[in-house]
């Protein structure tokens, strides 16, 4: 498997997506207001498709969290919300819940699904079931040694790691 590198930033706001753009960001992720871990900086529907019309204007990537515990009453809006991320051909779509990821498999297939990090993936068996499950990114925990980093690429999905902070290559 060949190594390619990606330079990802947080964006918590469209300054900082440009900023993060401008300095030389391959990709950004951001979270989608409501369904996010944080979603005091979220981006709303207006917000996220201007943030898509600059990332595809550019080259560029975005992947959005929406990387909560989905309750049952919150799945009709999560559904739109990820109809929403399909329709404005996000790069990825940053995932926790199991149940969620049920969804996104079947009832929007195109859009490819990302483990977060939230998920607590530490080593290769867990990628594994990542991959399994139709998974296209592991976002590793922030622990992983070397050796795990190394033994989890061995499967062959992509595997990100946070370098420093926010950061993720």
């Amino acid at each position: 498997m060949q190594n390619k590198f990606e330079l990802l930033a947080p964006a918590g706001s469209l300054d900082a997506l440009k900023a993060a753009y401008a300095n030389g960001a391959d990709a950004v992720y951001l979270g989608a207001s409501h369904f996010g871990a944080r979603a005091s900086v979220g981006f709303d529907r207006e917000s996220l498709q201007a943030a898509f019309r600059l990332a595809h204007l550019h080259g560029k990537k975005i992947y959005v969290t929406v990387n909560i515990l989905v309750t049952d009453p919150e799945i009709p809006d999560v559904r739109k919300t990820l109809a929403l991320l399909r329709d404005l051909r996000a790069d990825g779509v940053i995932l926790q819940d199991l149940g969620l990821l049920k969804i996104c498999r079947e009832e929007f297939p195109s859009l490819p699904v990302h483990a977060s990090t939230q998920m607590a993936l530490h080593n290769a068996a867990g990628v594994e079931f990542c991959k399994k499950h139709g998974l296209t990114r592991t976002v590793l925990a922030r622990e992983c040694s070397m050796s795990e980093i190394r033994k989890a690429a061995d499967v062959g999905i992509e595997i990100e790691v946070f370098g420093h902070g926010a950061q993720c290559v």
